[in-house]
C-alpha cells in the first residue's frame, strides 16, 4: 500500500505517534504549518481507528488515575482489548467519552 500523508492537530500529534509505535506501524511525520502530517501505508479506516485510539489516550491522560480507555470498537475486538490489557496490566477500563452513549445501548 502507498504512504499517504494525513492531517492532524498539534494536540493530538503525540498521542497519535505514541498508538502508532504502540501498534507498530511505520510511519513518518513532519509539522505542515498549522498541524502535523503523519505519512502512513494503512487504509482510511486503519488511520482512523489510531486516530480513534489516540483519543482514548489522551482521555486517559487527562483523567491522571491511569485506568485505561477503550473506543466501543475495541471492546467489541476481543483479541485487541486482551493485547491492551496486557499492556497496561488491568483488566477494568473507561469507556471513550464519544462512545459513552452507544456504550450504553451495547450494554443494555
Amino acid at each position: 500500500m502507498e504512504r499517504k500523508f494525513r492531517k492532524a492537530s498539534f494536540v493530538m500529534e503525540p498521542y497519535i505517534e505514541g498508538v502508532l509505535k504502540r501498534d507498530r506501524i511505520p510511519y513518518q511525520r513532519k509539522r505542515n504549518g498549522d498541524h502535523a502530517e503523519f505519512g502512513v501505508a494503512i487504509s482510511n479506516r486503519r488511520f482512523q481507528e489510531v486516530v480513534e485510539d489516540a483519543l482514548c489516550e489522551k482521555q486517559k491522560a487527562e483523567s491522571h488515575s491511569g485506568i485505561p480507555v477503550y473506543s466501543l470498537r475495541t471492546v467489541r475486538n476481543r483479541e485487541k482489548r486482551a493485547r491492551l490489557a496486557a499492556l497496561y496490566g488491568r483488566n477494568g477500563f473507561r469507556i471513550l467519552k464519544a462512545d459513552q452513549r452507544a456504550w450504553s445501548d451495547y450494554i443494555g
